[in-house]
């Protein structure tokens, strides 16, 4: 395909870079070029170019076994609504829906009211039905809480979100056991949030191990399987190999939790 061709949008190209890193680090059968020619020569209408365009990227992606074959599922996508078509007269399904959509907005009365959003939702809550959705947002909002202040700025915005909603439920509370006071705020009672801390303790002990035990497994297979060979294997194969590296793993932390792990850096 021409260059010229190729519009120079910044977005298409992360894209084309990101795709190109991730094809040749990972190995996948297929270059950046060769996706860029299929996407451009998908001459056929859009539902029969979208169809034989997945089913071509499955091919890719199966022939490739890897962890992050998800990721690269997501990058081919993106490749398609970012790439330019040959029957789009060289731009891509994003630039042709801007031009279409957003210059061209429809007016009020084409807009289909049955597909109108309410801006306030009534739910009806049994006492049994308030107190689960209670502890579901008590635990939403410990893991938000942790999200925001160490992990991502992003999700302060859903933290804050958490703390409108325990405002909201706890005004319609009954229960002296379940919140307190703080500076006139009605919060989470300490007697209350170590109940909820109870069940995510047990959560984060069995995630911990559970990760743990499939990063290794896989960390494993990388080193003791040439490529070659993981092509050649079936996808029940590769499982069944990762399971079993999985059980021997989770029997060993079962009796001897981290004594045989050894950290091999600097500290």
């Amino acid at each position: 395909m021409p260059k010229k061709q190729i519009q120079p949008d910044p977005m298409t190209a992360t894209t084309r870079k990101k795709l190109e890193w991730f094809i040749l680090f990972y190995r996948f059968d297929t270059t950046v070029e060769e996706v860029e020619a299929k996407i451009y020569n998908s001459n056929k209408d859009g539902k029969s170019a979208t169809h034989e365009y997945n089913q071509w990227r499955m091919e890719i992606i199966e022939k490739s076994w890897h962890e992050f074959t998800q990721k690269m599922l997501d990058m081919i996508t993106e490749a398609w609504n970012l790439f330019p078509h040959k029957h789009l007269g060289g731009k891509s399904p994003e630039q042709m829906y801007i031009e279409t959509y957003w210059r061209n907005p429809p007016s009020f009365d084409e807009v289909d009211s049955s597909l109108s959003v309410p801006t306030s939702v009534k739910i009806e809550l049994n006492q049994k039905d308030y107190k689960t959705l209670l502890r579901t947002v008590a635990v939403s909002d410990y893991v938000y809480g942790i999200m925001s202040d160490l992990v991502d700025e992003k999700y302060k915005e859903d933290a804050k979100q958490n703390d409108s909603l325990i405002d909201k439920l706890l005004a319609h509370n009954t229960d002296p056991t379940i919140e307190s006071n703080y500076r006139g705020k009605k919060i989470f009672s300490d007697i209350y949030m170590d109940e909820v801390m109870e069940d995510i303790m047990q959560f984060e002990d069995y995630n911990f191990w559970d990760l743990l035990v499939r990063k290794i497994a896989r960390k494993i297979s990388a080193k003791v399987i040439p490529m070659a060979a993981k092509k050649k294997m079936t996808k029940d194969e590769f499982m069944h190999m990762i399971f079993e590296l999985e059980e021997k793993l989770r029997n060993d932390f079962e009796r001897n939790e981290l004594d045989n792990i050894t950290y091999t850096g600097d500290l």
